[in-house]
């Protein structure tokens, strides 16, 4: 296996938050994203005329055959565990269907029971088995919602129950909103902001609680997004969230710093939204790095050589349920850099890939062990674990 990776390559500490946001960068960031959003339809737009599938995955050295086929790429997959959160629909539905058809045990995390019976139902009508088997085995449905750490908890509980001392040799951290619906809050019941708690916070939690019931050579892929190249992260953030709970938006951890004025014309408008799940985004990407560190680190101090593995992935901007109505290439082109990454060689552990190209991030340039350690004891905090709930 590759080398332990870094999101760290410069030396310099860190440079005050106050040196990094000129009105100028922050008026580019913005007519930046603009044209990004564009472009990004524009371009889907003349895939979808063009009858394209959407961009195809130039494939490095592969691990199984010849063919650009990403269910070629792995062995078949009996004997394994896999459980994908967010797999009624999009990524996480076709990630799930794909390790079923090699035969995997598949777990579909999702928040709606009804939804994930009916993903089964269509998974086995797609691969020509009866619709009676819908209690097969290899295919079940635990509910979890990520926006809720209770929720979480339930279905670690739930697993472990279930599987009874299994071990877990792949977990997608695929679950995820690009927008808070209107009828929720924008603070769940336990104080924490939605976006945040359902794209992030939730699956760090489960990757926390599930720990002990990973197998030796797990393989742990996010689901992230390009939008996390806009995040900043203060330096001195709060190790704890502030005032007993209070429920506030803090700068350079939800969201990013901004000059005032625009931060009051911007509050709470799309652009607003796009940089708070821009930061969960980034949140996923530096903790698959922070995850893969620890891996090593304990590996190392028992004088072995560690197995697991961790990444995150753009997906692409894929016909999903957070895309619906946009002329965007088939989910099932979004999953081929999920699985990619769960299954070759070839990629550096604790990165963050591209249609398997690894991508370096305009925020890594700040991001050193120092923060990536204030981080790490926020999100312990947030989700209520401790360092010794984890198992490295």
């Amino acid at each position: 296996m590759a080398s332990t990776s870094t999101l760290t390559p410069a030396l310099p500490p860190t440079a005050n938050l106050k040196h990094d946001f000129t009105l100028a960068r922050l008026l580019c960031s913005y007519v930046y994203a603009a044209f990004s959003a564009l472009f990004t339809k524009l371009s889907s737009l003349f895939c979808s005329i063009g009858r394209s599938p959407g961009p195809q995955i130039p494939w490095p050295k592969r691990r199984v055959g010849d063919t650009d086929d990403y269910e070629e790429l792995y062995f078949p997959l009996s004997d394994t565990i896999t459980i994908v959160t967010g797999a009624n629909s999009g990524v996480g539905y076709e990630i799930a269907k794909a390790h079923f058809r090699k035969g995997s045990t598949v777990i579909l995390a999702c928040r709606d029971l009804e939804r994930g019976d009916n993903a089964v139902r269509t998974i086995l009508q797609e691969e020509g088995l009866p619709e009676s088997d819908v209690e097969n085995e290899c295919l079940q449905v635990l509910v979890c919602d990520t926006s809720s750490l209770e929720s979480v908890r339930a279905f670690a509980r739930c697993f472990k129950a279930v599987f009874k001392g299994k071990k877990i040799d792949f977990l997608f951290l695929n679950a995820g909103i690009c927008q808070k619906p209107y009828n929720i809050d924008r603070f769940t019941s336990e104080g924490l902001e939605y976006m945040y708690a359902t794209n992030f916070l939730g699956h760090f939690l489960l990757t926390g609680l599930l720990s002990s019931s990973f197998s030796k050579d797990v393989r742990i892929i996010s689901t992230s997004a390009l939008a996390a190249s806009h995040a900043t992260f203060d330096p001195q953030l709060l190790a704890r969230r502030p005032n007993n709970h209070e429920q506030t938006l803090e700068v350079g951890f939800h969201t990013v710093k901004r000059h005032p004025i625009l931060a009051r014309i911007f509050s709470l408008t799309p652009l607003d939204v796009f940089h708070i799940y821009g930061q969960g985004k980034a949140m996923q990407i530096a903790f698959s790095n922070t995850l893969q560190n620890r891996f090593d680190q304990s590996a190392r101090s028992k004088n072995a050589t560690n197995h697991k593995f961790t990444a995150a992935f753009h997906p692409g901007v894929v016909a999903t349920n957070i895309f619906k109505g946009f002329y965007t290439p088939d989910q099932k082109h979004g999953a081929q850099t999920g699985l990619w990454l769960a299954h070759t060689f070839d990629a550096r552990p604790g990165a963050f890939y591209d249609r398997a190209k690894e991508l370096t991030l305009p925020w890594y340039k700040s991001y050193d062990q120092q923060l990536a350690d204030r981080l790490w004891q926020r999100w312990n905090n947030d989700a209520g674990l401790k360092e010794s709930d984890w198992h490295f």
